[in-house]
């Protein structure tokens, strides 16, 4: 499977001023889970968790949202509510993408993660595909973005690399700040732990009809 990428594309000066924006004390502590920012939540999103008896109604938020499991990941996160600029900037992207590349058939936009990856966070081979939470009746993830938002030079570890079977992983080349990956949500990643500093990301994913 192919990814499509724009090195260095997004300007450094957005690219700090997206970190700034977030207040990385409220950070939720994530692994793999329940995680998903009630603002950046679709109608339905909301309906299907309530369906499954997955919502916390005292709260107004997920169940279980602050009881991750670290096994395979690492980080904290905050949201970009649905009406953030960003959300539809990065969208063009990844239209123009599945126009040059994947062809995919595809209806939805979901508002970008923010992650902060610390010494020692991670996350470990894995596909974006089939999360219970966004893999409805109707709709799948087929495609993920990615945006560097760190310089390079502040952090050391936390490569982002694809899974190439017994032979070395692939690596993109997206370490420079502002560059932005997109590829089929089937592929396995990774994001190698950090040793030194601190790497921020935007990520999104595309979803789409069932594949057939």
């Amino acid at each position: 499977m192919a990814y499509y990428y724009w090195e260095s594309e997004i300007p450094k000066w957005s690219c700090e001023k997206i970190i700034e924006e977030f207040d990385t004390s409220k950070s939720q502590d994530a692994g793999t889970g329940n995680y998903q920012g009630v603002k950046s939540l679709y109608p339905e999103e909301i309906e299907n968790y309530k369906k499954h008896d997955n919502w916390d109604h005292e709260k107004n938020e997920p169940k279980n949202l602050h009881e991750p499991n670290h096994s395979v990941r690492r980080t904290t996160l905050n949201w970009l509510p649905k009406d953030h600029e960003y959300n539809k900037i990065l969208l063009d992207y990844v239209v123009k993408a599945n126009e040059n590349v994947y062809h995919y058939d595809i209806s939805k936009f979901t508002p970008c993660q923010f992650a902060q990856y610390n010494v020692g966070d991670f996350y470990d081979y894995h596909q974006d595909s089939g999360h219970q939470y966004v893999e409805y009746e109707k709709e799948t993830r087929k495609l993920s973005m990615t945006v560097q938002l760190s310089d390079s030079r502040d952090y050391e570890g936390g490569v982002f690399e694809f899974y190439n079977g017994n032979g070395d992983p692939e690596i993109p080349p997206i370490q420079e700040q502002g560059s932005v990956l997109v590829f089929d949500s089937r592929m396995y990643h990774r994001v190698t732990p950090i040793t030194k500093g601190v790497r921020y990301s935007l990520v999104s994913w595309i979803l789409g009809p069932h594949f057939r």
